[in-house]
This record gives C-alpha cells, structure tokens and sequence, in this order.
C-alpha cells in the first residue's frame, strides 16, 4: 500500500524585517493619500489615478529612503553576520511605491494590495513568494 502524499497549502510567513518595511510602505502610501486629497493648489499630473506633483514627490522621497535602507549592507546583532535587508517581498513594496509615483496604481489601490499582503490575503501585483 503506497502513501498519497499530503497536500498542503503553503501560507506565506513574514519575517518581521519584511513586517516593518511593509508597514512603512503602508504608512509613506498613508502620507500621500493625505496629501492627495487636500492638496487643492497642486495640479493633477496623472489623471488617470489624480496624482498630484506634492503627492509625487512624497512618493518618490519615501521611495528613495527605503532603497537607501534596504540596499545597504548591515551588521545583525544577534548573528554579527553581514545582511542585506531588501526580500523580494521588500523589494516589490517599494517597487510598487514607485510605479504608484509615475500613475500606473492609485494610492488607494497599492495601499490595498500592500496591506492584503501584509495580512496575507492574496493579491494581484505582487509576484514575491
């Protein structure tokens, strides 16, 4: 009698780094939709999700910060081993920062998708395991 083997779904688990740099995506994406929607005096640069340029330029400051720290080589201090932070899932969040900067997602929509990730619910732009 041979065995089936179990089928089992594999939920995602996120390391903690990919916890808090999820959560400060979610929080730059938190910044620019408050800005997005009181901004009267800025023009709209993309119309097809209502960037504005203030909301572009928060975007892409908090952008540029996360690659800043995710690229850089750091000391864990638990292992005293040399670490890179940027995941693939840390990666993609501050890529889809970007692309939500240059009008492919409305804030509201990447802001969605992160967050899905981040409880672990599915999602459409994320390709990150």
């Amino acid at each position: 009698m041979s065995q089936q083997p179990i089928r089992r779904t594999q939920e995602l688990q996120l390391s903690e780094t990919e916890k808090a740099y999820l959560n400060r995506t979610l929080l730059a994406l938190e910044g620019a939709r408050n800005i997005q929607e009181n901004d009267q005096a800025t023009q709209i640069i993309f119309p097809n999700t209502g960037l504005t340029q203030a909301t572009q330029d928060y975007l892409l400051q908090h952008h540029t910060q996360l690659i800043l720290e995710t690229s850089t080589t750091r000391r864990n201090p638990r292992t005293n081993n040399l670490e890179i932070i940027g995941t693939p899932i840390i990666t993609e969040a501050i890529g889809i920062l970007l692309q939500t900067a240059f009008g492919q997602y409305t804030v509201y929509y990447a802001y969605d998708q992160i967050s899905n990730k981040r409880l672990g619910l599915p999602t459409d732009i994320f390709n990150a395991q």
